[in-house]
């Protein structure tokens, strides 16, 4: 397009300059402008007839994506240009592609309204998900282990029907321990969309955190405190305690593409992860060997990468997560219906233990397990962990062989050098028995390095030539709760 010349005078007045300069302007731009609108619709159009008549993908996305690119295109036709691409990557079966190309809409037309509104339905429907691949009352158990191989710790996850303030809702468990380590979440999820509806962390000693999900926002309160949190969430966001159950629903496959959102409540962070599947592999575990999708978890901002194996059959097991300097392996898969119990069997002293559903079991590996074993019971609502400790009584001095009482004041000098607080409520000695053979327990308070105050039940006894010692600590606040349940730990123990 030709300019048309201008000539002037700079002994006019400024105003005249100025509106002379306006005038050149005008006269420039406003036919370049009807020229690119004119050209993106050309290229709408034939990006529509490449989609809809021709049915070719590929030619309507480059078509659409030169549509967006003009600069001078009008506002509504890059928007309706970017969501027809999205749409194109939805029948390309490409979900990571158009939940961007769906988010680019969002973020770069909002004058839009329309097109925008559009845009977060189809983000707000979320990954298409495959029908629940577990049986009612499923529970996976993993082992935690360094990249070394030396096991570290237990996880568990489960999930079970349950009624949640009226309505018929999944729930879903998990449990982490490492010694000195532990994180439980339960999570109530919509038994149709999946979506989040309410999440309880519990991390001691830092707390209890409690988040509920309404309207596009995660309200979220920190140890039962006034003050509540709220935060935005556009779009479909799972809670990252979902991301388990959620990969196993998403439908796997060679070169399977798809992203999403998880909002983490401890840190207050809505995660964009992109998912792909990257290969298959056969992987061996504890629970046995499964062929595997291998599928390889993302997100740029926080620079997070896992990768996940997930068996290829119908029960989509989570066998193998590398999440970054820790390994989680799938241990057994088991099925606890309500009111259930979880046995262990010890291999070594052949001594039992039963406890409630739910409960996470973790037993130590030692050096010399034929002179002791070690098992922790992690209560299923995190309220305490028991210690169940079996040892040699001939690996002792006479004195301390002499009754359960003699033992149980030596080993509370024992625990002694490494919590030194320790100190034992003077009238708690009780007499006691386990399985049937003498015993004693007491009451005893600690103070932690970072000024957390515990209390601590111990139950001390002879059987068979060993000595089996029971051992929790828990806070004030839950201990009425907890004592209960260690009781009855206590209680079900049965000798070889």
């Amino acid at each position: 397009m030709k300019t048309l010349p201008l000539v002037f005078r700079f002994s006019g007045a400024p105003r005249t300059f100025a509106a002379l300069l306006a005038l050149a302007v005008t006269l420039t731009t406003i036919p370049r402008a009807v020229a690119s609108d004119a050209k993106a619709s050309e290229l709408m159009e034939q990006g529509v007839y490449s989609e809809e008549t021709k049915g070719d993908l590929e030619a309507a996305i480059q078509f659409y994506r030169q549509v967006v690119a003009e600069a001078d295109a009008g506002q509504a036709l890059g928007a309706q240009a970017q969501f027809r691409l999205a749409v194109c990557f939805e029948k390309k079966k490409d979900q990571a592609a158009a939940r961007a190309a769906f988010e680019k809409l969002v973020h770069d037309f909002p004058s839009q309204q329309d097109w925008v509104a559009r845009a977060n339905e189809r983000l707000a429907a979320g990954p298409d998900l495959l029908p629940a691949p577990w049986v009612e009352g499923e529970e996976m158990n993993f082992e935690l282990k360094l990249p070394s191989g030396m096991k570290i710790g237990v996880s568990r996850y489960a999930v079970a029907t349950v009624d949640f303030e009226g309505r018929k809702v999944w729930r879903l468990d998990s449990h982490l321990f490492v010694p000195g380590s532990e994180k439980w979440c339960r999570t109530e999820v919509d038994a149709v969309s999946f979506k989040p509806i309410h999440c309880k962390w519990k991390i001691p000693p830092a707390g209890v955190l409690d988040v509920r999900y309404a309207d596009g926002r995660a309200a979220v309160r920190m140890n039962d405190k006034d003050e509540v949190k709220t935060f935005d969430l556009a779009g479909a966001v799972y809670d990252s305690e979902e991301a388990v159950p959620v990969l196993r629903r998403v439908p796997l496959a060679a070169g399977y593409r798809t992203s999403g959102s998880l909002f983490s409540a401890w840190g207050g962070k809505n995660m964009h992860l992109q998912l792909e599947v990257t290969g298959s592999e056969r992987i061996q575990v504890s629970a046995g060997t499964f062929d595997c999708f291998k599928v390889e978890t993302t997100d740029a901002e926080t620079k997070l990468k896992q990768t996940s194996w997930i068996s290829a059959d119908a029960h989509r097991y989570l066998v193998r997560a590398d999440l970054g300097g820790l390994v989680e392996e799938l241990a057994s898969v088991s099925c606890v219906a309500p009111g259930g119990s979880v046995n262990y069997r010890d291999p070594v002293f052949g001594f039992t233990v039963k406890a409630p559903a739910g409960t996470l079991l973790d037993r130590e590996e030692a050096a010399e397990e034929t002179k002791q074993s070690t098992v922790r019971v992690l209560d299923a609502d995190a309220l305490g962990v028991t210690e169940v400790r079996t040892r040699r009584l001939s690996d002792f001095e006479p004195a301390v062989q002499a009754s359960p009482r003699a033992f149980a004041e030596f080993q509370v000098g024992d625990v002694r050098k490494y919590f030194k607080s320790l100190i034992v409520r003077p009238g708690s000695w009780t007499a006691a028995t386990i399985a049937g053979s003498p015993a004693v327990s007491c009451v005893a308070d600690v103070v932690h390095s970072d000024g957390h105050r515990q209390i601590v039940l111990m139950v001390d006894g002879f059987l068979g030539g060993n000595v089996v010692e029971f051992w929790t600590n828990a806070d004030e606040a839950t201990l009425a709760a907890y004592q209960p349940r260690f009781a009855a730990i206590v209680a079900s123990f049965q000798g070889k």
